[in-house]
């Protein structure tokens, strides 16, 4: 087996951001294809703009505060389970 470097803080902490990310995409795209929604009905919903949500859905969701995540999750009716999961991500 190949000799790999280990991960340095930096790359640790890039994985850990990829992965909350992943976790909030998978459940954003399952519930806006169950509620047959797109971002400018989430943005009326939530009261934000829809820039707003599509760079957290394209970029990184750890620049969301937790108001507006708490919004965003009532909105689509994302289970807290899915939320507790993106967040604990070590």
């Amino acid at each position: 087996m190949p000799y790999t470097k280990p991960l340095t803080k930096i790359g640790r902490e890039e994985e850990r951001r990829q992965k909350r990310t992943l976790i909030f995409r998978e459940a954003v795209g399952g519930r806006l294809a169950a509620l047959r929604m797109q971002k400018k009905d989430i943005a009326e919903l939530t009261g934000l703009a829809e820039s707003t949500i599509r760079r957290w859905l394209n970029e990184d969701v750890g620049i969301m505060n937790v108001d507006a995540l708490a919004k965003f999750m009532q909105a689509l009716q994302i289970p807290r389970e899915t939320i507790i999961e993106m967040l604990e991500v070590k």
